[in-house]
């Protein structure tokens, strides 16, 4: 193992570290903080989920730059020796087209929510489509869509190096 395997390694270690603290961090959220946040006092939410959230915002901040340069070192190093096929070029674009919803919908969520206040304070009076679609649960949702995407990915760049051996 050379210097720049070991490189590569380092990379796809920080890309998978910075995705699993984000998304990981996102079904918390979602799972767990939410509905904690729920159970407490009006006067303290404000004050505590701005807390978190301001928290949580470095994390996602960090892993966005984290994946965004990990992400092109990695499409870089699997594109350029020209043995992948068409359909690896086309996965991975739908990836970066979700990437890229991904980064917008929480800029606009950050956008939207300045206090950061987007506790739901009733239970049960959202519909099954309403609750998909709030970009909270998108975020996660599209995030392990994601996870999905980059393990066809991995499984079509191994196939295509095993074919070329």
């Amino acid at each position: 193992m050379d210097i720049v395997d070991v490189f590569n390694v380092l990379i796809v270690w920080a890309h998978l570290i910075s995705s699993t603290a984000w998304v990981g961090g996102s079904i918390f959220w979602l799972i767990v903080l939410t509905p904690s946040i729920k159970k407490i006092p009006a006067n303290h939410k404000t004050e505590i989920l701005k807390s978190i959230s301001n928290e949580f915002k470095s994390v996602v901040d960090t892993s966005m730059f984290i994946l965004l340069f990990t992400g092109a070192i990695m499409t870089f190093n699997r594109i350029t020796p020209g043995h992948i096929g068409s359909s690896y070029v086309l996965i991975l674009g739908i990836k970066i087209l979700l990437v890229s919803y991904l980064f917008y919908l929480l800029r606009s969520r950050r956008r939207n929510y300045p206090n950061n206040q987007s506790v739901p304070t009733e239970k049960g009076s959202d519909s099954k489509i309403t609750i998909i679609t709030k970009k909270s649960n998108l975020i996660v949702l599209i995030g392990l869509i994601i996870y999905l995407i980059s393990n066809i990915l991995r499984s079509i760049y191994d196939a295509s190096i095993h074919l070329n051996l």
